[in-house]
């Protein structure tokens, strides 16, 4: 895994890091494996704003025809009752997809500011082991588009507009 201050725009402002056994409360809550390199960077910091916040596409999306602009990605939320959460929850993806929702995590919200947002998509998954895909799910359209295979390619396709030039 990356370094803190190479990987968050604003090490000096990061969170506190997630321990072990909150992922572990989270994944017994949810009933799905957190990918690895997610709980890595929770570990490093519990979210925050990644320097890189481009995400490359293989198709057109309503943000553009090669990205989706991201402005963070989500830590886990301790409430104060003592109950866990990804912030923000599935309540945006109930709204569009109901049912469903129960296997898409919010993991990114994007500049739109609730229209559209990058989720782990876990409806393919035949076990609590499996990793998910990575979906950008847009409010105007009714399916998800499938940006990443899993969390890696996911980190690997992330990029900053200055590496473009």
């Amino acid at each position: 895994m990356e370094n803190i201050n190479n990987f968050w725009k604003h090490p000096d402002q990061y969170n506190a890091e997630l321990s072990n056994e909150l992922i572990t409360k989270f994944e017994k809550k949810f009933a799905y494996k957190l990918p690895k390199r997610y709980q890595e960077l929770l570990q490093m910091s519990n979210g925050g704003i990644p320097i890189r916040d481009n995400v490359k596409t293989n198709t057109h999306t309503s943000w553009a025809k090669d990205h989706v602009a991201i402005l963070d990605i989500k830590g886990i939320e301790t409430k104060e009752n003592g109950d866990i959460n990804l912030d923000a929850s599935n309540y945006w993806s109930k709204q569009v997809l109901g049912h469903e929702a129960t296997k898409l995590l919010l993991i990114c919200d994007c500049p739109s500011l609730g229209s559209d947002v990058v989720m782990l998509d876990y409806r393919d998954c035949n076990s609590a082991n499996d990793e998910p895909c990575i979906v950008h799910m847009d409010s105007q359209y009714n399916a998800p588009i499938k940006i990443a295979d899993n969390f890696d390619d996911f980190l690997n396709r992330l990029y900053h507009d200055y590496e473009e030039e």
